[in-house]
C-alpha cells in the first residue's frame, strides 16, 4: 500500500509542471480598412539592454478565414509594456518583423488568426488577433 501512495505522489509531482504548460492565450484586437494592406503589430526580441537577439521564427497557427497575413523585415519602434525591463527601449526605432493584415477585397465583418513566435531560447508566445474589418 506504502508503495502505491509514494507511485501516486511521484506521478503528481510530475504532472505538476505540465499543467502549468497549458497557458491562457491573449487575444490582441486590431481594426482596419477593408482592402488595404496594414501593418497591426511590430514583433523584435531583444535583450534587456535593447540589443536584438535574433528575429524568432513565425508560424500561423490558424488563418484568416477572410483575409490573409504576412511578415515583412522592417525599421519600427517596439512597443513593451512599462512594467518590462525593454520598455526603456521603445524610445528608438529598432529591427524587426511588420506583421500585416489585408483582407479580401470588400469584405466587411470580424476575422481571427492565431500567431506563434518561438524565440531564441525556444520561448513559445502564442496570440489570436480577433481582426474587425471596416
Amino acid at each position: 500500500m506504502r508503495g502505491l501512495f509514494l507511485i501516486g505522489a511521484a506521478l503528481l509531482c510530475c504532472a505538476a509542471p505540465a499543467a502549468g504548460w497549458a497557458q491562457q492565450m491573449p487575444t490582441l484586437q486590431r481594426v482596419v480598412a477593408s482592402g488595404r494592406p496594414q501593418q497591426i503589430n511590430f514583433i523584435t526580441t531583444m535583450d534587456p539592454d535593447c540589443h536584438l537577439t535574433g528575429s524568432g521564427d513565425f508560424a500561423v497557427l490558424e488563418g484568416p478565414a477572410h483575409g490573409r497575413v504576412s511578415m515583412e523585415r522592417g525599421v519600427d519602434f517596439p512597443n513593451y509594456p512599462p512594467n518590462n525591463p525593454r520598455a526603456r527601449c521603445n524610445t528608438r526605432k529598432l529591427a524587426g518583423n511588420k506583421l500585416i493584415y489585408q483582407s479580401a477585397p470588400g469584405f466587411v465583418g470580424e476575422d481571427d488568426f492565431v500567431l506563434e513566435v518561438v524565440g531564441k531560447y525556444g520561448s513559445v508566445l502564442r496570440a489570436r488577433y480577433h481582426i474587425a474589418i471596416r
